[in-house]
């Protein structure tokens, strides 16, 4: 497994990258990216997505995923 990670201003990129050995027999690849920027006074927003992948005899297991989410933080902004 490998992450990489890099702030661009005030925007934060991460990636990983990886390779599964299942303990059923099956393994394959995953990576992803995430980003999380702000956009407001106090409010962020999150996104992901991806790929994974840990197929066996007669069973493929890769799958695409993401996500997304705006939070807003407790508190005072500084």
């Amino acid at each position: 497994q490998g992450v990489v990670s890099t702030g661009v201003g005030a925007v934060q990129l991460t990636g990983q990258f990886g390779y599964t050995i299942d303990r059923f027999g099956g393994d394959g690849p995953n990576l992803a990216a995430g980003v999380s920027a702000p956009i407001g006074d106090g409010w962020r927003v999150d996104g992901g997505a991806g790929y994974t992948s840990v197929s066996r005899p007669g069973f493929d297991g890769s799958q695409l995923f993401g996500r997304a989410q705006i939070t807003r933080g407790l508190g005072r902004v500084r």
